[in-house]
């Protein structure tokens, strides 16, 4: 009986010391990141940029004096304007200035101020040669497109055609520029 007592002892301390190497590597982690899982997961990510414009920054096309029996009496009176845009880069935008307040076909027409019947002509071009008038027919209309989103300066050209016969007042008018994009 002692033989076989001693031989299950014999085996129970081999068995034993083979479990010692197997705890060793669990306790070092080996065996946990080997059983370890993972898991992964797409999520969009969007937005929407906007076509857009601004219009800002408008300096009044002032004509100042307008002399009717002298210098203007053959000659036009010129003046300039502007107006800054700014569009959502690649816009392409409409520019169009209405008639005003006082239009009657075919002019634009400043009123004056202390006596509201009488009327003085005028017209607004596209460029600086003032051959296209700048209104909102398919003609008259300026085409921008935005390479960045800066401001960018549009001119506005003026004329108030000479040999008007009408009396010393002041004279205004409004008009309206509209960006179509």
């Amino acid at each position: 009986m002692k033989t076989s007592m001693l031989n299950i002892r014999s085996a129970a301390m081999l068995a034993g010391a083979a479990l010692i190497p197997t705890a060793a590597v669990f306790m070092s982690g080996l065996v946990s990141t080997a059983i370890a899982g993972t898991a992964t997961q797409t999520i969009s990510v969007t937005a929407n940029v906007n076509a857009n414009c601004k219009l800002s920054n408008p300096v009044a096309v002032a004509f100042g004096n307008y002399d009717p029996i002298d210098v203007n009496y053959s000659t036009d009176l010129l003046a300039s304007g502007s107006f800054d845009i700014r569009c959502t880069k690649g816009v392409t935008a409409a520019l169009t200035i209405n008639n005003g307040n006082n239009f009657s076909s075919p002019n634009r027409r400043m009123i004056g101020g202390t006596n509201n019947s009488i009327f003085l002509n005028y017209q607004l071009y596209t460029t600086s040669g003032r051959t296209t008038v700048w209104d909102s027919s398919v003609g008259g209309t300026v085409s921008y497109t935005a390479a960045n989103s800066n401001n960018t300066t549009e001119t506005i050209y003026g004329t108030v055609p000479s040999g008007q016969n009408v009396s010393a007042q002041a004279y205004s008018d409004t008009v309206t520029v509209t960006a179509t994009f």
